[in-house]
Parts: C-alpha cells; structure tokens; sequence
C-alpha cells in the first residue's frame, strides 16, 4: 500500500528542487507544486498567507517531509490527525489542510503554545478543523476517551525518553494500520528511541524523507508497556 511513497515523495521534490535551492525561505513556492500537493496548492487563501507572512518557518518541517506526508495521506485518508510539538506551527496549519481535504479534524499538543498559532488557523480558515491544546505528555488532564488516530506525529520532546513517553502515551489510541511520524531522526537521542520503539513494537518501516521516518502500526489497539531492563537503561543513557 505504502510501497512507493518514498519514490514519489522523493521524486517530486528533485523535480522542483532548483527552484527550492533558488528561495531558501520558500516564499512562493507552495504555488509552484500544483498537482503534486493539490491539497495545499488548491486554496489560494492558503497559498497566499505562506507566500506573504509564514514560510520562514518552513525548515522547521521541510517540503520534502510534506511531499511524504502528502503522498501517505492519498493512501490513508485521515480522519484524524494528531501532532505533538507545534512550535511555531507551520506543520500544524499544513496537516490541518490535509485534515480539512479528507474531512477530518487535527489535534496539536504542546507544553507551551507558541503566540499566534491559533491567529494563524484563523487566517487561513482552519480554526473550526483544528484544536490546540497546551499540555505536556502524559500529563494531558483530560479523557481522550474513544480516539481512533490515523496519523500520529511525534516532534515534541527529542530526548530517548521525551520521544519514547509521546509514543506511549498516544499508541492506545493509534488505530492498527494508522501511521506514525517520528521527527528530527537527526538527532541521535531520536534515532535511539524510535530504534527501541521499532524493536519492542509491531511498526512496519514504509518510507523516509529528510529527518523524518514513517512506520504503519501492525498491532491491535492493546495498551502495551516497553520494559527496559537495568542493563538496557544504562547501556541506553535512560
């Protein structure tokens, strides 16, 4: 299902990558990808808040890490679609875009909300599709009761622990076949954690793009605890 996202993801992007290399803030080019993120490059509303006020922060999320989302989101469909750690809150407003595409709704968690992020929706019209909330995890303070996420993505805490706990946290609720993001695999205490997570967890590689990995989750809605024995806590810096 997932085979060739990372083919098409990475195609498409050395397709427009002189004129990426040209605008090194991307200003203006989300236009340019018309056809190849039709989600995004539809809404001229959307285009043309990024190409006059908020693409500075395009780095934080890169576009070929949204040429791959985009491309798994063609497969998936999601319904729901949950980030933790929004920043400034340019990949927030970008997978709220794909949320509002499939008709579904996006959920952001941060410990500290960014000023203007909630502004930022509003502008661009996604207000109504997306709900911010400021809370670290696992201390979230409320029931999440019966969620069914299709797409997780984790770009909160980048220590072992920070990424392994968000994991935790947000696994009983990712439905089985649903899709997990890991970002900043650049860092070495996240390439650590998402090796445990891929070694302790039913989740299926399908596809890279920067500092980004994709898994599909291969196992039921369990609620299942990673036990890390003493040796393995000392040998991984815990």
């Amino acid at each position: 299902m997932y085979e060739k996202v990372q083919d098409t993801a990475h195609r498409l992007f050395k397709e427009h990558r002189d004129f990426w290399l040209k605008r090194r803030t991307a200003r203006g080019s989300l236009a340019e990808f018309k056809g190849d993120m039709e989600v995004i490059s539809n809404d001229k509303k959307f285009i043309h808040y990024f190409e006059t006020k908020d693409l500075q922060g395009i780095g934080k999320v890169n576009l070929l890490e949204m040429f791959l989302v985009n491309e798994i989101c063609k497969e998936l469909k999601p319904k729901l679609i949950v980030e933790i750690g929004i920043m400034t809150g340019v990949s927030t407003l970008i997978m709220s875009k794909i949320a509002e595409h499939y008709d579904g709704k996006m959920v952001a968690f941060d410990g500290k909300l960014h000023r203007g992020v909630s502004s930022k929706l509003k502008i661009v019209g996604l207000e109504n599709r997306t709900t911010l909330i400021e809370a670290w995890t696992p201390w979230i303070g409320q029931s999440l009761g019966e969620w069914e996420i299709d797409l997780l993505h984790i770009d909160g805490d980048h220590s072992r622990i920070g990424v392994i706990a968000d994991f935790h946290f947000f696994n009983r609720y990712l439905k089985k076949d649903g899709i997990v993001l890991f970002h900043d695999n650049d860092l070495l205490a996240v390439r650590n954690a998402v090796a445990i997570l891929e070694e302790s967890f039913g989740l299926e590689f399908i596809g890279k793009a920067s500092r980004m990995r994709a898994y599909k989750k291969l196992d039921e809605r369990d609620e299942v605890y990673l036990q890390v024995n003493h040796k393995e806590k000392m040998k991984r810096g815990f």
